[in-house]
């Protein structure tokens, strides 16, 4: 099971990210608002050929990552493909290939269920909820008005930690060079000055076991710089925060929840649930890792480009941003 890496945040883009799950809450629970309060079961994961026929209707329409589901739709798995549901009462199935299953709020009863419902609860089914797909169409438009390409023009460019919270003592700092340079300095900061730095001839560094001792709530500045054979070259601040003890054992408890549901295996049924508790505790490095994977395997799903652009554009990673909630416009034409 996935343990959180290198992800953290300062307060502002905290805020930012609960901001994102109120944003993606009202996103999810669509795709019009008049079906709101009436979602039954969510898609979160597919594999193969999936469809859907709306409760009423006799066509089956080819189904995409974070479909939702109503009363009395119809979900339909082709030969050799599966599906994974995760209802609003907290029952998660898997539905095997060649079968046909008629949702329902009060029954979650198939002929060709995959092993055992599930039962997600607690603080688990508390995040899956919190964390909707957006289905409007308009919400990557308006993000997208607010958003510029970075452009910039430095050799040395941050990538993790990057303006999110990280739930590890010991955090490796990664970032790209466009130049090539013999070894690369690493320092790292608070509003009160350096804390520590540190030399590597590689693109990434692991915070040493004789460094200071991160504090718990504490924000941390971070930047690598390398020589050319005229000037230093720096990268841009990026920013982290420990999380506090609390919360870190909060993660741990849902992480090991999720690890007891999918004791058997995940195959990938355990992304939603894992991404929705790293949003909400604004591990955004962990979770931009979760989605970008969900949207790897889902290149036509316009919810899974939606959600990752929206965290790219919490981490301050506006190129990024910007592409993949271009995917998620393309993909929603194509529905």
């Amino acid at each position: 099971m996935p343990t959180p890496t290198t992800s953290a945040a300062g307060s502002r883009p905290f805020l930012s990210t609960l901001l994102l799950g109120t944003l993606l809450f009202g996103i999810l629970v669509l795709p019009g608002a008049l079906h709101a309060q009436d979602r039954v079961a969510l898609m979160t994961d597919i594999k193969g050929t999936v469809e859907v026929a709306r409760a009423g209707e006799a066509t089956f329409k080819p189904a995409d990552w974070g479909s939702q589901l109503f009363e009395g739709d119809q979900v339909r798995t082709g030969a050799d493909s599966k599906t994974a549901l995760l209802f609003a009462n907290g029952n998660m199935v898997s539905l095997d290939g060649g079968s046909t299953m008629t949702i329902s709020a009060t029954t979650t009863d198939a002929p060709s269920l995959s092993g055992p419902v599930r039962e997600v609860g607690g603080d688990l089914l508390a995040a899956a909820s919190d964390l909707a797909l957006h289905r409007a169409g308009e919400g990557e438009i308006a993000v997208l008005g607010g958003l510029r390409s970075g452009g910039g023009t430095s050799a040395l460019r941050t990538l993790a930690p990057v303006n999110t919270r990280i739930a590890v003592n010991a955090p490796t700092f990664s970032w790209s060079a466009t130049d090539d340079f013999d070894s690369y300095r690493v320092t790292v900061s608070t509003s009160n000055g350096e804390v520590f730095s540190g030399d590597t001839d590689g693109t990434s560094w692991t915070w040493p076991a004789h460094a200071p001792e991160l504090t718990a709530g504490t924000t941390y500045f971070w930047r690598v710089e390398a020589d050319n054979m005229l000037d230093t070259v720096a990268s841009p601040l990026a920013s982290f925060v420990l999380l506090p003890t609390d919360e870190r054992r909060a993660v741990e408890h849902s992480l090991a929840d999720i690890e007891n549901l999918f004791s058997g295996g995940t195959d990938n049924q355990a992304d939603y649930l894992l991404g929705s508790v790293y949003v909400k505790h604004g591990l955004l490095a962990d979770a931009i890792s979760i989605f970008s994977g969900i949207a790897e395997r889902n290149p036509q799903s316009a919810a899974a480009h939606r959600i990752l652009g929206s965290l790219y554009a919490d981490a301050g990673m506006k190129d990024e941003a910007i592409q993949s909630l271009q995917r998620a416009v393309a993909a929603s034409e194509n529905q």
